[in-house]
């Protein structure tokens, strides 16, 4: 796919970038975003790796905690992409940790509320869920993904 050999040359360039400056947020935050998009199990990895180091680097980076749960949600303890659900046990765990992570940095994210309430709404956590939907409606009254998970839930 010749999206795909974009994707895989803009991670070239972003390891590139890092021999000269191994120790930058950034660069280790892009170089995660550009890897997930490949989509395979070796750039999931070096994406979770990338996104982690980054937070190591700096701890109040708010995307790279809405990047790193994204990916600790939705693949398993192997790497891989799951094919439908969330992931399980520890993996969750730190998802959610890391979306409460960047909620406290930034709670007017309502992708990362929605994200999060979708998750919580699949462990069964109704209460939690619906009060994050509600969030993300008062701060994005169009949002029409919460608006659709809310009736959802409000149908269960």
């Amino acid at each position: 796919c010749k999206l795909q050999g974009r994707w895989a040359e803009s991670s070239s360039y972003y390891e590139k970038a890092l021999e000269r400056r191994p120790d930058s947020p950034l660069l280790l935050y892009n170089l995660g975003l550009v890897s997930e998009r490949l989509g395979t199990v070796e750039g999931l990895q070096r994406a979770e790796g990338s996104f982690s180091r980054a937070l190591q680097l700096q701890p109040n980076y708010q995307e790279a905690h809405v990047a790193l749960a994204r990916l600790l949600a939705t693949t398993g303890a192997d790497g891989a992409r799951l094919e439908y659900g969330y992931s399980k046990g520890n993996r969750l765990k730190n998802a959610l940790s890391h979306f409460s992570s960047a909620l406290s940095l930034n709670p007017k994210d309502v992708d990362a509320r929605y994200e999060l309430a979708r998750i919580l709404r699949a462990e069964g956590k109704v209460a939690e869920a619906t009060s994050h939907l509600q969030t993300v409606l008062n701060l994005s009254p169009d949002h029409s993904l919460a608006r659709m998970e809310l009736g959802y839930i409000k149908g269960l």
